[in-house]
């Protein structure tokens, strides 16, 4: 059953295949511009933010991907990491509905057997991603590349959850 924490998620998802889609014109160039401050280039900060949603998804249920994203990999493509992208968003919005926050997760893949509740990593996975949008779009939008909004109020409109009553 959908939740309004679940549509946090569904935004969140919605938000990161719009900003990959919306990098499909940006040459290596410009993929490789960083803007100080920043996490590093769009390309790098793409892939460390799609990478950090998978590990996510492995504190909070396990579930790991053979081909996971790792920060350190060559640039795979938008497309990839559309999939990427698209497969881990899925998860979190259906971890997002079945967690408890006060569930125990791993915390690392070590043996110090260090866990924490569900709510830490939900709410970093948010917060991650869009701290990490918004870097991407400053370093492509300073470039000349133009985004659409990626806010709530663009995605109530996109998904039909602002709408007029009768």
């Amino acid at each position: 059953m959908p939740s309004t924490l679940s549509a946090l998620f569904e935004h969140n998802l919605w938000a990161n295949l719009g900003l990959l889609g919306a990098c499909r014109p940006a040459t290596p160039d410009q993929l490789a511009h960083e803007v100080p401050g920043s996490y590093g280039p769009p390309a790098a900060t793409l892939l460390h933010m799609l990478s950090g949603e998978q590990s996510y998804v492995w504190r909070l249920n396990g579930e790991e991907r053979e081909d996971r994203l790792q920060s350190d990999h060559p640039w795979p493509g938008v497309d990839a990491l559309m999939e990427h992208g698209r497969w881990s968003g899925e998860r979190l919005i259906a971890l997002a509905v079945t967690l408890q926050p006060e569930d125990a997760v791993r915390m690392y893949d070590d043996e110090t057997g260090r866990h924490m509740n569900a709510s830490v990593v939900l709410v970093q996975a948010i917060s991650h991603s869009a701290h990490h949008r918004s870097q991407v779009m400053t370093a492509l939008s300073s470039q000349g590349i133009i985004f659409p909004e990626f806010d709530g109020w663009e995605w109530g409109e996109a998904t039909a959850a602002v709408h007029t009553r009768s």
